[in-house]
């Protein structure tokens, strides 16, 4: 199998912060800088309350913006 990359998913992206809290609405959003590709929405992982860490889906080559 692939090791974890942006092209073939498992990717783990750390998301720093505050006041995060855990619960069903806690996620990260991902979208193509450029709009070529589309947002995606994926669950994020509680570590402390100024700490998330989401894993990447399979995404194209490019650059990102995750919220």
């Amino acid at each position: 199998s692939a090791p974890p990359s942006p092209q073939f998913g498992g990717t783990a992206v750390a998301v720093f912060g505050t006041f995060f809290a855990d619960g069903a609405g806690l996620a990260c959003r991902v979208a193509g800088a450029s709009g070529a590709a589309p947002a995606r929405t994926m669950d994020a992982r509680l570590v402390s309350a100024s700490h998330v860490v989401c894993i990447l889906p399979e995404l194209p080559v490019g650059e990102y913006a995750v919220r």
